[in-house]
């Protein structure tokens, strides 16, 4: 949810907007997206280039491993190698 997408397939190809409601449907689903200009759009799923840039995730967990899993998420969305 609220990711930014672009549209590559379709009737709505170059289009871009951010994933407001995702309705699986069978193996696809269908995506609402909010474009820019405040209107809406329906696109199959497989029609976007759907990329995890980041994801904020509320961790319900004990504090010395809450802290390792919040250094280990900076680490991946700035990029840095890690093991």
């Amino acid at each position: 949810m609220n990711q930014q997408v672009k549209v590559v397939k379709g009737k709505h190809k170059g289009k871009k907007g951010k994933v407001f409601f995702y309705h699986p449907e069978g193996d696809g689903g269908r995506i609402t997206l909010l474009l820019d200009n405040g209107s809406y759009i329906f696109v199959d799923k497989d029609e976007i280039d759907f990329k995890f840039e980041w994801a904020e995730v509320i961790l319900m967990m004990e504090g010395e491993e809450r802290a390792y899993v919040q250094e280990m998420a900076r680490a991946y969305r700035d990029d840095e190698t890690y093991s």
